[in-house]
């Protein structure tokens, strides 16, 4: 907004030896990375644009940045003012699957850490998960809070084929990819 350079790098590499095509892949996806991903430079930078925002004032999209600087941080504050904006955001765009999905890793986050005192149940994040799937069935990010929502409601067997959907979902997203390994894991 401001004109400011969010990121950049060199890149140094001999092309006479190397497949162009091969490289243009190797960038893109490392560009993506860097920059678009849920952790790159723009969402980090547009979430600190809104963070004194109230949430019933955030657009959904700004409810999701919020969420993602939880996700980056894991600090309480974040986790509260994040919830607060997802759920502004599902009761002013109940058709958004992704904030669903988002509310529902939260709520199993609360779960599993005590984030809040009501500390709310297991199948609260289950239920919303299972909402986010139906509104948006090819998102991977509903995919993964119901790998979630299955790992904190102990069903092993359902963690393990949302986590292949999942990567099968989005499999260049190394921090989904990771997350789902370590709910597989910890599932047996």
């Amino acid at each position: 907004e401001d004109g400011a350079q969010l990121w950049a790098e060199s890149f140094d590499r001999d092309l006479s030896a190397t497949d162009l095509f091969s490289l243009e892949d190797e960038l893109s996806q490392l560009v993506i990375a860097k920059v678009g991903d849920g952790y790159g430079i723009i969402p980090q930078a547009l979430a600190n644009v809104s963070r004194d925002k109230p949430a019933k004032e955030l657009a959904t999209h700004e409810a999701m940045l919020r969420f993602m600087a939880y996700i980056n941080q894991f600090r309480v504050e974040d986790f509260l003012a994040a919830k607060a904006a997802l759920e502004a955001a599902v009761e002013r765009e109940p058709s958004h699957g992704p904030s669903w999905a988002a509310l529902s890793i939260l709520c199993a986050e609360d779960y599993l850490r005590g984030l809040t005192p009501e500390r709310g149940p297991s199948e609260r994040a289950w239920k919303l998960a299972n909402h986010a799937i139906a509104l948006t069935p090819l998102s991977a990010i509903a995919h993964l809070a119901r790998t979630m929502a299955a790992y904190v409601s102990h069903r092993p067997e359902i963690v393990m084929t949302e986590a292949e959907r999942t990567i099968e979902l989005n499999p260049n997203d190394v921090a989904f990819v990771g997350f789902v390994g370590f709910l597989i894991g910890f599932s047996g």
